[in-house]
This record gives C-alpha cells, structure tokens and sequence, in this order.
C-alpha cells in the first residue's frame, strides 16, 4: 500500500493530474530527504508511518487510561512494563493489526529511550541507557551475570556512600566489588562514563524520557528526525541550504534546484538518454541548447537577467554583477569549469 501511495505521489509530482506513465527527473529516493541533506523535504512514508505508530508506543508509560489498561492487561502483564521494554523479544502473535503495528514501530522508541537519572533504582546497570551517556554503558553479558550472582543490578547499589563531594559522585570501583581481573577495565570505563556524563543520584525517582528530542517527550515529528539522522547520508552539496533560502515561489527553487543537478530537459542532457533532434536553443536560435547556455549565456536570457537585475535593484551584495553571472558561477562550480 506505501508503494502504491508511493507511486501516485511521484507520478502526480511529475506530471500532475494527468493519469499517464512518466518518466521521473530525479528519483524519489533523492527527493525524499530533509532539505538539509540534498533533499525536497518530501516525506518518505515507511519512515513517516513508523514514526506515527510508535505513538502508540509512547502512550503505554505515559499514559494511564482505559486504552493502556486493557493493552497492558492483554499483552503485557504480569511482566512489569520496565522489563517488557527491555526484553528484545515482543509477543505479538494472535493479536490485533494496532498492536502489531505497535510492536514493530516500538524500536523507534526503544533507541531513543534512556533515564534520567534521581535515586537510581529503577536503572539496571550495563542494561540501561541514562541522559547524556554513550554505548560504554551496555557491560557484557559475563560481567553482567557476575554482577546479578552478587545481587548488584540497580545503579543505587554501585554507590560509593559517604564519598561523594560536591564536584562528583563517588561510585564503587572493581575492587570494592571484588570483581576479577578480565572484568577490570570495562567495569573502569562504565564507572568513567557515568563520570564524563555528570551523573549524581538525587532523593527522587527515576524517570524514563525519549532523549532524541528537545522536551523528552516523543512525537511523530521528533521521531521522523530521528529516523532519518540514521540513514547517514554523505555530505550535500554547498549550495543545497541557500537554495530553500531564496526569497521567489517553491517553483523557482525547485527549478534551481534541477538545474544545478542537471535534471531538467535541455539538449544537453536528452542527448545523455540517446534522444535525437536538432537541439538548438529556443529561444536564440544561435547555439545549442544547454543548461550553462540557456541560463548564462543566451542572448534572450541575458535580456531577462538584465531587465530582472534593474527591477530588482541588484547592487552586486553577494559579489558578482547580475543574477546572471551568478548562475554562471554555479553552473561552472557544478561542472568543474
């Protein structure tokens, strides 16, 4: 169905409400990105349902209502809702379609969760994350089972009591804990990552937050962000933020836009997809058409830039004498010229 919608989305962008095949410009893949990174903003929608069924999620432990009572009692209990969180196997066998969908959308909030830290009771240690803390707080499962035969599992049993100072936190070091020498440094590095993160334990209690976001609450829009930070695109191109700047209609950006990507049909490119013809400029008549002549150089175009640039009142602020000049020096930067 996403597909589907998918391809109605990306038809009627190319060719409107015409109900034709159409050959895309530019594929949805590149359009479907935050402005920021290269794209149109368009919303790639497995992401975008995603991000709005893991609101479902979300309402699980924040809210308390008829809805999460009756979902919890169904699917979750007698488990605590804290262990249910943790545990990477989620039953979702012979339920309804909303809680499937739920299930699977719960990574979103899974990756984004973590504790702020007050009396630490509730934070099983080398299991959960806390504000601020990088993967150095994840122990391994040896270490981890050691810990749990000594009854040592929530972050308040590490404490250091009557070693704390007003600059830090005193915690329990391995050999407090008599923990043996394979288990040494990585115990060091979790007791330094709660140093580097300023954690200090407070006389209240903890509470979960979803720390992809501003207000550590989730949202569908917070959650989409933090979908699309992973994909990990390459860097864009250093013209891709001025572009959304540009105070003229969307469809003049967007023009730009293709432009400077050469993904418009002037001669020049048709000929890159084996079309033939005559190719000369429509508008001169005099040369060929391409996309540095139609914008920069043809003598109907300079005529435009020119009556543009006295209308506009173009005194030169960003360097350059006309408009022209400046889609020159973009077309040059983009061809390597």
């Amino acid at each position: 169905m996403l597909e589907k919608i998918r391809r109605i989305c990306c038809r009627f962008l190319w060719a409107g409400s015409k109900e034709t095949s159409v050959l895309p410009w530019v594929a949805w893949d590149k359009l479907a990105r935050p402005k920021e990174w290269g794209g149109w903003g368009l919303k790639r929608l497995p992401e975008f349902s995603l991000s709005l069924a893991a609101k479902s999620g979300w309402r699980l432990f924040t809210l308390e209502n008829l809805w999460t009572r009756v979902v919890k009692r169904k699917y979750i209990d007698p488990t605590p809702l804290e262990d249910w969180i943790r545990n990477p196997e989620k039953n979702k066998k012979n339920s309804s379609v909303i809680w499937k969908a739920t299930v699977e959308a719960f990574s979103v909030i899974e990756e984004g969760l973590a504790w702020k830290v007050g009396d630490g009771r509730q934070i099983k240690i080398g299991r959960d994350p806390w504000v601020g803390c990088n993967e150095a707080y994840a122990l391994s499962p040896g270490l981890l089972r050691h810990l749990d035969s000594k009854g040592i599992l929530t972050l308040n049993q590490v404490e250091k009591v009557g070693h704390s100072t007003i600059w830090g936190q005193a915690w329990k070091s391995d050999e407090d804990l008599g923990l043996p020498i394979r288990w040494k440094n990585e115990w060091n590095s979790y007791i330094q990552e709660l140093h580097r993160s300023h954690v200090r334990l407070k006389d209240e209690s903890d509470m979960l937050l979803w720390a992809q976001g501003k207000t550590g609450k989730y949202s569908p829009k917070d959650g989409y962000s933090f979908l699309m930070r992973k994909k990990g695109w390459g860097t864009p191109d250093w013209w891709t933020k001025l572009i959304w700047k540009l105070k003229c209609p969307a469809k003049a950006r967007i023009l730009i836009w293709c432009m400077l990507k050469r993904r418009i049909p002037t001669w020049d490119i048709l000929q890159a997809r084996y079309l033939v013809g005559p190719g000369r400029c429509p508008l001169c008549k005099e040369a060929e058409e391409s996309i540095s002549h139609l914008f920069t150089s043809c003598a109907v175009s300079l005529k435009v830039w020119g009556g543009a640039n006295r209308i506009a009142q173009f005194k030169g602020s960003v360097g350059f004498r006309s408009v022209g000049s400046c889609l020159e020096k973009l077309v040059a930067e983009l061809s390597g010229g």
